[in-house]
């Protein structure tokens, strides 16, 4: 346990704004799910996203001959957890806009002619199309995170959850985003 409460604190000191971002993320979360409503957003493609963690209901256990199964009644009518909504929605955000990044460096792979895959954060192409595809990856995170994207967030929260009140968004840290264009390794 020592190691490890070094290593976050570590981290917390070298990465103190994604840390703000993300502790912002999870009371904007708490807050939401103390009054019993699941958090939703939309991501930047427009896409919805519902957490659906409830407490559970009932349990039920069935036992076979190989396992036991236990299937749990998580209706939408069951109270949200508190503790599951808060600690799921900064990665889930964050995951979010990883997969936005994913779609528009498809489409706009498939608009340059580039065959492309993907999977998550890993991204493929033949040999020949590399240079433009690190290209692509480059300017898409760089149109996607030039946007104002956590305040987009918390006007959409704030027409969605009219009755919860939160600190102020974290302040931007100065790193200029444009370097992302110039850098050789961003995505390798």
């Amino acid at each position: 346990m020592y190691l490890t409460k070094l290593t976050f604190d570590a981290l917390k000191e070298m990465f103190l704004g994604a840390k703000s971002i993300m502790e912002w993320l999870a009371d904007y979360a708490k807050a939401i799910a103390k009054i019993n409503k699941s958090v939703c957003w939309t991501t930047p493609l427009g896409l919805p996203v519902v957490q659906p963690y409830r407490k559970p209901g009932k349990k039920q256990l069935i036992k076979t001959l190989v396992q036991t199964v236990v299937l749990l009644d998580e209706a939408d009518d069951l109270p949200v957890s508190t503790a599951r909504q808060t600690s799921a929605f900064p990665p889930n955000f964050v995951h979010s806009l990883d997969s936005t990044h994913m779609m528009l460096t498809a489409m706009a792979c498939k608009e340059a002619g580039i065959t492309y895959g993907s999977v998550h954060d890993s991204f493929w192409t033949h040999a020949g199309t590399i240079e433009k595809m690190s290209e692509i990856l480059g300017q898409e995170f760089y149109n996607l995170h030039s946007q104002p994207i956590l305040e987009q967030l918390n006007e959409n929260f704030k027409i969605k959850y009219p009755n919860v009140i939160l600190p102020p968004i974290p302040k931007r840290g100065n790193m200029d985003l444009a370097l992302v264009l110039q850098s050789p390794y961003f995505f390798h």
